[in-house]
C-alpha cells in the first residue's frame, strides 16, 4: 500500500457502498452490511491507518472504533455481541468512547441483527 492509501477515508451511506476492492477480504464481506446503519455514525480505523466512515440515515451519536487486529471482526461474525466483547478484552479493538460505540450498535440492533442470524458466514465461522 502506498502512504496515500493509509490516509484514505472511505464513506459508506445507507444503500450506497463504494468500491472496496483495496480492503482485506473479510472487511469487504462485512462492510456492505454496515450500510444498513440507520442511526448515528461509526468511524472505523483499520490497523493500517485507513478510515471508514459509516453514516446512518438518521442523525445520532458519532462513534469511533479503532481496530488493532482483524480477529475482532471474525469474532463479531462468529459470536455477535459476545465475540465483540471478547475482542475488546483481547485488545483487538478500542475506542476513545466505548459507550458511544455500544449505543450506536444498540440503536441499530434491529437492522444489524441480520448480520449474524442465519447467515452463511456466521455458520462458516462456527466451524
Amino acid at each position: 500500500m502506498t502512504a496515500s492509501a493509509h490516509t484514505q477515508t472511505i464513506v459508506i451511506r445507507q444503500g450506497r457502498v463504494p468500491d472496496l476492492r483495496a480492503l482485506p477480504p473479510f472487511v469487504r464481506l462485512l462492510l456492505p452490511i454496515t450500510a444498513r446503519l440507520k442511526w448515528g455514525q461509526l468511524t472505523l480505523t483499520l490497523p493500517d491507518g485507513r478510515t471508514i466512515r459509516i453514516e446512518g440515515s438518521e442523525p445520532g451519536k458519532q462513534a469511533e472504533l479503532i481496530i488493532h487486529d482483524y480477529r475482532c471482526l471474525w469474532r463479531l461474525a462468529r459470536a455477535a455481541n459476545l465475540g465483540f466483547a471478547e475482542g475488546y478484552l483481547a485488545n483487538e479493538w478500542d475506542s476513545p468512547d466505548v459507550e458511544a460505540v455500544l449505543e450506536v450498535f444498540a440503536r441499530n440492533g434491529d437492522s444489524m441483527r441480520e448480520i449474524f442470524e442465519g447467515k452463511w458466514w456466521a455458520r462458516l465461522a462456527d466451524r
